[in-house]
C-alpha cells in the first residue's frame, strides 16, 4: 500500500476579536463596564466560537482585576465585568476567541478610565514658586497621581495633535505627576536617558531607601492619533536625575 495525505477542510482561520468600547480612554460609567467587541473573521474549519475577556491595571496584564467568558453573539460580543473596579483609575482590556480547538490572537488593548472618585482634600505641604500646583494630586499612591493628572489637565491628552505638542503635553504632565508625588512624600525624579543627559518624556525613577524604581507613565504617547493615557507601571534601567524646578503643594 502506498500512503498518502488529504484534507477534509481547509486549515483553521481565525482573527482576534476588534474592540469596539469602551475605547481611547474613555470614562465608563458604572463600577462593572460591559465591553463589546467585533465578532473574529474566521472560515469553515472553525467552529462555534466563545469569548475571553481580561481587565487589567497595566497594558501588559499582569495584574488581572477581572476575567471572563461569553458566547458569541450577533455581530458582536459583549461581557460585563464581575467585578467593581477602582474608582478613578485606567484599566486596560483585550478579548479573545476560541472553539476549544482553534484560539485566536488577542485582539487589540484598549485603555479606559473607571468612574471619578470623590476629590481628595488638598495636601498641605511647601516649595517655591513658579512650577506647578500639585497639591491636589499630592498622594504617596501612583495610580491615584496619574489619574489625577488626567483629570486635573484634559486639555493635555487631545488625539489629533502634531508631534511636537504631543511631546511638549507629554513633558508637562511627566512634571506634574513628578510635583504631585513629591508633595505626597515620594522620591520622584526625572530619569536620565540611557544615563543622560536626555531626559526621557513618558518614564521616571521613583527613589526609596536608595533603591531606585523605573516608573512608565504613558500608553503609547507618541501615537498622536489615539488620546493620551497616562498609568503607573514599572521600567528598567533607571537613572535618577533630580527635579529642579520650584512647585507649590498649596
Amino acid at each position: 500500500y502506498a500512503a498518502s495525505q488529504f484534507e477534509v477542510l481547509p486549515k483553521p482561520f481565525l482573527t482576534g476579536p476588534a474592540p469596539i468600547s469602551p475605547a481611547n480612554n474613555d470614562r465608563v460609567t458604572e463600577r462593572k463596564p460591559t465591553l463589546r467587541a467585533r465578532n473574529s473573521d474566521r472560515n469553515s474549519a472553525v467552529g462555534a466560537l466563545i469569548y475571553t475577556f481580561q481587565i487589567g491595571r497595566d497594558q501588559a496584564f499582569t495584574q488581572i482585576v477581572s476575567a471572563g467568558t461569553a458566547v458569541e453573539g450577533a455581530g458582536e460580543t459583549s461581557w460585563t465585568s464581575v467585578g467593581d473596579l477602582d474608582y478613578n483609575f485606567t484599566h486596560f482590556w483585550r478579548a479573545r476567541s476560541t472553539d476549544g480547538e482553534t484560539t485566536s490572537d488577542w485582539g487589540a488593548t484598549q485603555a479606559f478610565r473607571s468612574p471619578l472618585a470623590p476629590a481628595p482634600a488638598p495636601s498641605p505641604g511647601g516649595g517655591g514658586g513658579g512650577g506647578g500646583n500639585a497639591g491636589s494630586c499630592a498622594s504617596r499612591d501612583g495610580n491615584f497621581i496619574v489619574n489625577c493628572i488626567m483629570q486635573k489637565y484634559p486639555d493635555r491628552l487631545a488625539a489629533g495633535v502634531s508631534s511636537g505638542q504631543r511631546r511638549a503635553n507629554m513633558e508637562f504632565l511627566r512634571d506634574r505627576v513628578i510635583e504631585a508625588g513629591r508633595c505626597g512624600g515620594l522620591d520622584l525624579a526625572w530619569n536620565l536617558k540611557r544615563g543622560g543627559p536626555e531626559i526621557s518624556v513618558d518614564f521616571l525613577v521613583e527613589r526609596s531607601g536608595g533603591h531606585l524604581q523605573g516608573r512608565d507613565i504613558a500608553f503609547d504617547y507618541d501615537n498622536t492619533g489615539i488620546q493620551l493615557v497616562l498609568y503607573w507601571g514599572t521600567g528598567e534601567f533607571p537613572f535618577y536625575g533630580g527635579y529642579p524646578h520650584s512647585f507649590s503643594c498649596q
